[in-house]
């Protein structure tokens, strides 16, 4: 039995501290998050700014928050851009009172710093009208919509006027096609109304999706839409959230 010293070769191995970029990233200490603030703004489309498509209206607008110096929330990836949602955008081509886009800033800032910074930046016809604080989790449905139809320059207006409003009211039906398919404009029709020439009309969105436009209303009273302009003059959406359920009004009542 060799009773010497023993060499390193026999000697017990110590682990040493496993290098830093074979930790785990998923048990690093997360990163303090940054306390975002909800905004709901609301703006109006107006002249020839109604025209704007979805993606040239969301462009419009980042450039009108980057140059507000507003300290809003942007996407992740090598192009970020600023988080918009649009939860019930008009169509393009409609005049409108009740455009919504919700964004989200870091504090201090709030509403009422979005409302006075998107008011200077703005360009005209997107004027901002309004901004408010949104509940985490609350979520935004459409319920109805009110729209008027007015006459262009040079154009008769609707046939009958009130005549043909109640006579379109008296019916139990309104079928009309829509993308190929019949759609029944009674039951979503809530009000409808003549006014110099054009009609005030006021539509329900059902929560399957079924809906209708003034367009089709026009139509169904027998004039040409081409002859007239649309407007969307006020919204009624039912917010959901953690806090249960509330009805609100935007732009003019709906």
């Amino acid at each position: 039995m060799n009773g010497g010293p023993r060499g390193d070769a026999g000697a017990p191995s110590i682990p040493g501290p496993a290098p830093a970029a074979t930790l785990d990233p998923a048990r690093r200490a997360p990163e303090p998050m940054e306390p975002w603030t909800r905004v709901r703004v609301v703006f109006g489309k107006e002249g020839r700014l109604r025209f704007l498509g979805q993606l040239d209206l969301g462009r419009t607008l980042e450039r009108a928050i980057r140059r507000s110096g507003l300290p809003a929330r942007f996407s992740e990836g090598f192009n970020p851009r600023i988080r918009l949602s649009f939860p019930c955008a008009s169509p393009t081509g409609m005049a409108s009172r009740c455009e919504i886009v919700e964004l989200q800033v870091a504090a201090p800032a709030g509403a009422a710093e979005v409302r006075e910074a998107l008011r200077r930046e703005m360009p005209e016809g997107l004027p901002a009208l309004s901004a408010e604080p949104v509940p985490a989790g609350e979520r935004l449905f459409l319920e109805a919509a009110a729209y008027a139809a007015r006459p262009r320059e040079g154009e008769p207006g609707i046939p009958g006027g009130e005549e043909a409003v109640a006579a379109l009211l008296a019916r139990p039906e309104i079928p009309v096609e829509r993308r190929g398919r019949r759609v029944d404009l009674r039951p979503l029709l809530l009000d409808l109304r003549a006014e110099g020439g054009g009609i005030l009309v006021r539509l329900r969105f059902l929560e399957s999706g079924a809906t209708a436009r003034p367009e089709d209303v026009v139509g169904a009273l027998g004039a040409p839409a081409a002859g007239f302009l649309f407007e969307r003059t006020g919204m009624s959406a039912r917010l959901r959230g953690p806090r249960g359920e509330s009805v609100r009004e935007y732009g003019g009542p709906a």
